[in-house]
């Protein structure tokens, strides 16, 4: 295939993966999820042997068939909520000299946790001690509850199971959740857990703050004597933003965890192989995941199938601190669900990318604000990073202004790579995109509907 027509094909290829994936995941999130943890474990553990719950039911159902041993491996609290029939509670810090007796057993043995990491690690030692005829239950409990198969509590039937975890919990189907308190956070996952509550209670601090210098002292006067429709839309804004927040704690913060707990644990990626630790990981994963949103802020204005959702954020008439959560849902998902190969390739401990978002949209509040810094503060901080000034030129209505400035932290990627532009005069900007004038369009249905919309765009130069 020439290489021209590879390149033509390529964005309408990406675009088809990832529409594909994105409604897998928000038909099936749990399913989707645990899917992306089994192959996590898989390539963790290669050598362990996997047995799928539909093979292991099937097993168990063939009374003509030696029955295996199962190994329950979790916290006893866990086991009590319920477990698999016939299964035998083991710790899963159990020492070595305790594993003699599976280890000289000739009986098949099957272990299972709650989604297949300590259970796999289990496996893994009795692999490395002799011991054959052995496997994990991919997808651990969750998979098998999730298949409807059959659990008992003590004796007694039963659907529910113990969620584990505040990360654990979205991988298991609503339905089998157990209303029990979930096992504490250990210090890397409690560590994670502090940083994103630390995020959202920040960010609407800031919010208001913006807000009410907004208000007392507004840059330019578009809602002077229009309560109301500042109002309006900044109540639209807001609740795109919630909306995105939501999705985000329920899809993703889990799969970004376990993408860089595998990282952790094999040694992948970029800072990994470099070993880059401590506050060099954190200062190196800033510089790099900062260049990855540029670039993927410039792709969401170069590819079509992403232009649709982006211009969502863009079609706002009066830029103000709100317009920083003014973004479609499906843009959220698309750029969350490449951040799980992004965290892969670079190595990338989450505790460092939770700590870049905290740093990253607080200036994106503030540089999304109708405010202005003082002029020798805004020149001298301009050379760094982006400010308000520098990101009020990105959301102007002239299209030559739009498609520059695509810097989420750092001015350094567009004079690097030529997109850096300036504007002597702002007080006579417009914002919004002249396709996206309309009071339908712009009504809360038409901004969720927008990616749907054909609209033929003005020439972009």
């Amino acid at each position: 295939m020439p290489i021209r027509r590879f390149l033509q094909l390529l964005p309408v290829s990406m675009a088809l993966i990832f529409f594909i994936g994105v409604i897998m995941l928000m038909l099936r999130p749990a399913e989707f999820g645990l899917s992306a943890v089994e192959l996590a474990v898989r390539t963790q553990f290669p050598q362990v042997q996997q047995i799928s719950p539909s093979e292991l039911n099937a097993w168990i159902k063939d009374l003509n068939r030696s029955q295996p041993l199962l190994l329950d491996v979790r916290a006893e609290v866990e086991y009590a909520v319920s477990h698999l029939p016939e299964a035998r509670r083991v710790d899963p810090r159990i020492k070595n000299i305790e594993l003699s007796e599976f280890i000289e057993s000739e009986r098949p043995l099957i272990a299972y946790c709650s989604v297949g990491y300590r259970s796999s690690e289990l496996i893994d030692r009795l692999r490395r001690a002799g011991r054959t005829n052995i496997f994990n239950l991919e997808g651990s409990i969750f998979a098998w509850a999730n298949s409807d198969y059959p659990l008992v509590d003590t004796s007694s039937p039963t659907d529910l199971v113990h969620p584990y975890n505040e990360f654990a919990v979205r991988l298991l189907l609503p339905q089998y959740r157990a209303k029990v308190p979930p096992i504490p956070l250990g210090p890397m996952e409690g560590l994670l857990h502090g940083l994103w509550q630390g995020k959202m209670i920040l960010s609407v601090a800031i919010l208001f703050l913006l807000l009410v210098i907004e208000t007392s002292s507004p840059f330019l006067t578009f809602y002077k004597g229009r309560p109301k429709e500042r109002f309006r839309n900044d109540t639209r804004n807001i609740f795109l933003g919630v909306l995105n927040a939501i999705t985000v704690a329920a899809l993703f913060v889990g799969l970004w965890f376990w993408t860089a707990r595998w990282t952790e644990h094999t040694g992948f990626g970029l800072l990994n192989w470099l070993q880059v630790k401590g506050w060099g990981h954190a200062l190196a994963t800033f510089i790099l995941f900062d260049l990855w949103m540029y670039w993927w802020h410039r792709w969401n204005h170069a590819l079509p199938f992403f232009w649709r959702f982006h211009r969502v954020h863009h079609s706002d008439p009066h830029m103000d601190v709100t317009t920083a959560n003014r973004f479609h849902f499906g843009e959220i998902i698309m750029s969350c669900f490449l951040r799980i190969p992004v965290i892969a390739l670079l190595g990338i401990q989450l505790w460092a990318v939770v700590l870049y978002e905290i740093v990253m949209y607080t200036n994106v509040q503030i540089h999304h604000a109708n405010i202005t810094l003082p002029s020798w503060l805004e020149i001298s901080l301009r050379r760094f990073i982006v400010t308000p000034e520098i990101h009020k030129v990105h959301h102007s209505i002239l299209r030559v202004e739009t498609d520059s400035n695509y810097g989420a932290f750092f001015t350094i990627w567009d004079r690097l790579f030529g997109s850096f532009r300036v504007r002597n005069n702002l007080r006579n900007i417009d914002f919004g995109l002249a396709e996206l004038k309309s009071p339908h369009q712009l009504s809360l249905r038409g901004l969720l509907t927008t990616p749907l919309q054909t609209i033929r765009n003005k020439p972009r130069r």
